[in-house]
């Protein structure tokens, strides 16, 4: 569909939205689509990578955000190195409307990315460490994963 659109309009049909506020990038990290969202990513500008991945949708979820509900590693590395190292912090802690940040995203049974996120940000959060809660544990006990 791109290949027909004329060059001076493809930026305006990747930041086209669904009813939900969600660009083309949102729905391709949402479902852990690697290779599509690098192809997504290669219509844009280098300069307007960063600004594509952190737009909001009506939920107020980044692309990064999609990218850790869909826990591929993968595809959170590839947007997280969008960022520059002293943005990526700041990125890993941006809350959606319900209060949830990437770190929030990743908790359940997603042990990989959290210790991938925990390794790649070089330092935890300020409030708390990453935990992880299994299904067989009550809300009220948690463990640190280190």
């Amino acid at each position: 569909i791109l290949d027909r659109c004329p060059e001076s309009e493809r930026l305006q049909v990747l930041d086209m939205t669904d009813p939900f506020g969600s660009t083309a990038l949102h729905c391709a990290a949402l479902a852990g689509k690697f290779d599509c969202i690098n192809t997504i990513l290669s219509f844009y500008p280098e300069a307007e990578r960063l600004r594509a991945v952190s737009t909001q949708d009506a939920r107020g979820e980044t692309v990064l955000h999609c990218a850790a509900s869909s826990a591929s590693v993968e595809c959170i590395e590839a947007i997280l190195s969008l960022y520059p190292e002293s943005e990526r912090q700041q990125a890993l802690n941006v809350q959606n409307q319900s209060g949830k940040t990437v770190w929030d995203l990743t908790r359940g049974n997603h042990e990989s990315v959290m210790e991938w996120l925990s390794r790649s940000s070089g330092q935890k959060r300020a409030r708390d460490s990453p935990t992880l809660q299994t299904e067989e544990e009550p809300e009220a006990k948690r463990r640190t994963v280190l």
